[in-house]
């Protein structure tokens, strides 16, 4: 879903097209969209001239970074008070806010601002997206945990996700995994299977 005016221009618009409590949430989410990467990655000269493969790219990087600071956080100049993996942990959260964001805006504000370009490729970005959360949180795992291994904390996060388990004494993040996990079904079920399908338009 490309916007097709520079924000805020379009957001009287949204706000006009939408009635209830759908056009306060899409509204909301509209004006929020500075506060996610997406939103930055419009200005890039590549995004400008190829928005499809540039949020490929946005994707792509965000999961890849995250595996990676899952696999071995890097040392930085930080805070004395977090940990490298602490620092991670809430880097890679903000990638994922970022992405169900974005997946929100793709449901509450493509019929107002234009569809997905294609529900394949929506649905491939969106498994991208799940794997990206799977291993965000289990970063978190070994954060809250006691000498947890990276792979105990991924099976944890894994779990978690299919309602098969948890692990003891994370519970606060055990429950911010379940309402992103449900958030990200609703998502699911709401747009990508509802478009699975549908026969494209054609000319008459």
């Amino acid at each position: 879903m490309q916007r097709k005016l520079p924000w805020p221009a379009e957001g009287s618009k949204v706000w006009r097209s939408l009635a209830g409590f759908e056009a306060i949430l899409a509204t909301g989410l509209y004006w929020i969209w500075p506060l996610s990467l997406s939103f930055y990655l419009q200005k890039i000269p590549v995004a400008r001239r190829r928005p499809d493969i540039a949020i490929e790219i946005y994707v792509s990087v965000c999961l890849g970074l995250t595996i990676w600071f899952w696999l071995r956080p890097i040392e930085l100049v930080i805070p004395f008070w977090l940990t490298p993996r602490e620092w991670a942990g809430a880097l890679c959260a903000y990638f994922s806010t970022s992405s169900v964001v974005a997946l929100l805006d793709v449901v509450f504000l493509s019929k107002v601002l234009g569809s997905v370009e294609s529900t394949e490729r929506s649905l491939i970005l969106f498994i991208c997206n799940v794997a990206q959360i799977i291993f965000m949180f289990a970063i978190w795992y070994q954060i809250v945990g006691t000498n947890v291994r990276k792979e105990d904390a991924l099976f944890s996060s894994i779990t978690v996700l299919g309602t098969l388990g948890y692990p003891p004494g994370a519970n606060t993040v055990v429950g911010l995994q379940i309402a992103t996990d449900l958030l990200l079904f609703a998502i699911f079920l709401s747009h990508l299977v509802g478009r699975v399908g549908i026969p494209p338009r054609t000319n008459s």
